[in-house]
């Protein structure tokens, strides 16, 4: 990610990501955190990572889907991926399961930080718990994890969060916000 932005001549920006693309970002906010000026960590449990999640599935259930995603992924591809690069994504998934930024590492990073998850997400609990450890804002969408992520809700918080990120409302009170719901 960091390379794209290089190769782009951006120095720092918004970033948003969903489920492993907000491990990757939450990484990136307390290694670089002078290129992060706002994050969305959305559909990933900041405490407890995929755990949370594999405790719910199990882990041979869990590759399996894995396995599933990349051929999903990449069946349109003109050039199917080699086994090095599906090697590379399972090896980068399976860390999903063992290192997380701490919270305190988080906190320290100084990066603003967003919360958004599915209100029927096995990572709501958590999500509500690191909102409050963090001081962040969470927002709770409609769907579960998968769901979620395709909910036209999802896009209006990021341009909620990118737009008070733009205005520089760093002070905004943190708390939970609810989308889509009645």
């Amino acid at each position: 990610a960091l390379a794209v932005l290089d190769a782009l001549g951006i120095v720092s920006c918004g970033m948003a990501g969903y489920s492993m693309g907000a491990w990757l970002v939450s990484g990136i906010a307390v290694e670089c955190p002078e290129r992060v000026d706002t994050a969305l960590l959305a559909g990933w449990d900041v405490l407890e990572g995929a755990r949370t999640f594999t405790a719910c599935t199990g882990w041979e259930e869990r590759l399996a889907e894995f396995g599933r995603i990349v051929r999903e992924l990449t069946a349109a591809d003109p050039v199917p991926p080699d086994a090095e690069h599906v090697l590379a994504w399972t090896m980068c998934y399976r860390q999903l399961f063992e290192t997380l930024p701490s919270i305190r590492e988080l906190r320290a990073a100084g990066v603003r930080i967003d919360l958004a998850c599915g209100v029927r997400d096995p990572y709501l609990p958590n999500c509500r718990r690191a909102s409050e450890l963090l001081g962040a804002r969470l927002y709770e969408l409609p769907g579960n994890h998968v769901s979620a992520f395709v909910k036209p809700e999802l896009l209006a918080v990021m341009q909620e969060v990118f737009d008070r990120a733009r205005r520089g409302a760093q002070s905004a009170a943190p708390g939970c916000v609810s989308r889509g719901m009645s």
